[in-house]
């Protein structure tokens, strides 16, 4: 679909990685990961997503609204048809995966110690969640470990760093 929208779509088999660029925005999948990393106008932000891209065949595949986050096109679901219509002349806003939020860091800030977690639920929660866990992620491989966790959603949770 990248690629029909005049997308530039780059495979690194070193990394396991999707490279899509189109005007100034880029977007580096890895595959397996839930890690999303965005660039656009040179302001990167990294996200996760409800599905991990995978590969079947020589194709990537990942959910449809990630592309339609990234290149800003239209998407629309047609429950009766079950189908997706793309239309790259409607423009979209940034659809969040996720309306969560850690309230009680912020980006950036560096860990000194034992640290308190919070989540913000925006809206609901995802619909069936029955657990949360908090990830520490290095954005440069997108690899990492659970930090914190629990079947409580809305209690906080603490983390001790540690070297590890």
């Amino acid at each position: 679909i990248a690629e029909e929208l005049d997308s530039v779509v780059e495979w690194d088999n070193d990394n396991r990685a999707v490279h899509i660029s189109k005007e100034d925005v880029h977007i580096l999948l890895r595959i397996d990961s839930y890690l999303v990393e965005y660039t656009n106008d040179n302001e990167t932000t990294h996200t996760i997503i409800d599905v991990a891209p995978q590969i079947t065949g020589d194709r990537t595949f990942v959910p449809i609204r990630l592309i339609s986050n990234a290149l800003g096109v239209g998407i629309e679901w047609d429950n009766d048809e079950r189908a997706v219509y793309v239309d790259s002349s409607e423009s979209s806003e940034v659809t969040n995966f996720f309306d969560v939020e850690i309230s009680s860091i912020k980006a950036g800030q560096t860990i000194t110690g034992t640290t308190e977690l919070y989540t913000r639920i925006i809206n609901d929660a995802p619909k069936g969640a029955k657990e949360i866990k908090y990830l520490l992620l290095d954005r440069d491989t997108a690899k990492g470990f659970v930090i914190a966790g629990g079947s409580s959603i809305n209690s906080p949770y603490e983390w001790v760093p540690a070297m590890e």
